[in-house]
């Protein structure tokens, strides 16, 4: 053989074909042909949702030969003296995400995205945040609330974070007198009001981090 000529030609991201030829001693070619699979990859994306006590884990795949994926999540930890564990991720198409709860306020975690498919397990890279340092009371405040104001009939307590539970609501009227106290048994509370007098009242929301005061008029 005199010589030898590989080509390779990039049909799509992900999958080649090539062609070898080699010529021989008498001018004849042989060729052989064949094609080459890229394996999936997976990147790690930023948080979202990001709060207090939360956040939610992103990734994307890369996988343009459908090459089965078996497994997919999050490997995360504390960055202060945290070990790894290992989050489900769920999704459809080319992303999944994983929501973490019960985290530390304002605290510094690492993640990385991992998927497996045929027996390997591949990683994208790394990804530092950190938990928001608003404090617990302004937090609370946040994320309760009473509406609508003023009211007539039925006023609703109502968090939209599920870490935070809520224990018992009282009600005050403006000389600081308790005339209702009630347990949260379902979010939103509907409070039926109508038999109250008008004017200002108040009302003190018991959680397990804290009480919240608001206030609402009844009309």
């Amino acid at each position: 053989m005199k010589r030898f000529l590989s080509l390779l030609l990039a049909l799509m991201l992900g999958m080649f074909s090539y062609q070898v030829s080699a010529q021989q001693n008498d001018g004849n070619m042989m060729r052989s042909h064949g094609s080459v699979t890229t394996d999936p990859s997976v990147t790690t994306n930023d948080v979202t949702n990001l709060s207090l006590t939360s956040a939610t884990l992103n990734a994307t795949i890369t996988n343009p030969d459908d090459v089965n994926i078996t497994d997919m999540g999050f490997e995360w930890r504390k960055i202060m003296g945290g070990f790894n564990t290992v989050a489900t991720g769920t999704g459809s198409g080319n992303t999944f995400s994983a929501t973490l709860n019960d985290l530390t306020p304002d605290a510094g975690y690492v993640y990385k995205a991992f998927i497996t498919f045929d027996g390997t397990t591949k990683y994208g890279e790394e990804v530092y945040f950190t938990t928001t340092d608003v404090g617990v009371q302004d937090y609370l405040e946040q994320k309760l609330t009473l509406y609508p104001n003023p009211v007539t009939d039925m006023v609703s307590v109502t968090t939209d974070d599920a870490n935070i539970q809520i224990t018992g609501v009282e009600i005050y009227n403006a000389y600081g007198q308790l005339v209702n106290t009630v347990a949260f048994t379902e979010n939103p509370l509907c409070i039926n009001v109508s038999g109250m007098a008008d004017g200002m009242y108040f009302v003190r929301v018991k959680t397990d981090s804290g009480v919240v005061t608001k206030s609402f008029v009844k009309k």
